[in-house]
């Protein structure tokens, strides 16, 4: 008798579980759920606005190299969203380099911004970005880099100084540079990426 009930407190402990978990599992459906119909009304306001937001994937241009080598300051690419109602973000190249890149390479970092949609979106954010400098577009020759933000809580200020980056102190060495500059200028393709 004292096995049988043994056996019956084990069960019910473990239908106790089954339910626990099948609670979690709904749970997280509804929470998922929840932040698809977020993001379509987001992304409804967004369109109805008539604001112009850019968008990956897209093309960023960064002229007079050479100036900004020996100035020895930072080009910023305009603003891009991750897409319609995502993560608002900015490229930033450094010709000379930084840190432990100053002379010997140009540095490239991407920056999380205080963006327009932070309120609707999942924090902190898991999310990876792809870069490729273009070297010969017509025969698609590019040197490809993947920028990655994890556990990243968002920019709480438009201080530049304290806004999220991540990025490459060395990425490109000076001395393959020239086969990348086309007329002094630098062509980067940024697009979301999916492993």
């Amino acid at each position: 008798q004292g096995d049988q009930i043994k056996q019956q407190e084990d069960q019910i402990k473990q239908q106790g579980e089954q339910i626990k978990q099948q609670g979690e599992q709904f749970a997280q459906q509804a929470f998922n759920t929840n932040q698809q119909l977020i993001y379509k009304e987001v992304q409804i306001k967004a369109l109805a606005s008539g604001k112009k937001f850019t968008i990956l994937p897209k093309l960023f241009v960064m002229d007079r190299f050479s100036y900004h080598k020996s100035a020895k300051d930072s080009w910023f690419s305009p603003p891009f969203y991750s897409h319609l109602g995502g993560f608002k973000l900015c490229l930033r190249v450094d010709a000379n380099g930084k840190t432990t890149g100053i002379g010997t390479h140009m540095s490239m970092y991407v920056f999380l911004m205080r963006g327009e949609f932070d309120n609707y979106l999942v924090w902190p954010l898991n999310f990876d970005i792809r870069i490729l400098v273009v070297k010969d577009y017509t025969q698609r020759k590019f040197s490809q880099t993947i920028i990655s933000f994890r556990n990243t809580n968002r920019a709480l200020t438009n201080n530049t100084a304290q806004f999220p980056v991540s990025g490459y102190d060395k990425y490109l060495p000076h001395t393959e540079l020239n086969g990348y500059l086309h007329n002094d200028s630098l062509y980067f393709i940024v697009s979301n990426f999916r492993s």
